[in-house]
């Protein structure tokens, strides 16, 4: 099971356009205070969940 999910994901990254949607140090929206400490980002045509707080 977890070879066959280990395998989709290095399938989806190999294939994906990675899309960086915000810089380090940039500031969440909703959460003035909260500055990103790394590169976010999330690979296209995928989707995610952004805000988690």
């Amino acid at each position: 099971m977890y070879k066959k999910f280990g395998n989709a994901i290095d399938k989806s990254v190999r294939e994906s356009e990675i899309v960086n949607c915000r810089a380090k140090a940039s500031v969440y929206s909703r959460h003035p205070n909260f500055h990103c400490k790394i590169d976010c980002g999330y690979l296209n045509n995928t989707s995610f969940m952004e805000d988690i707080f």
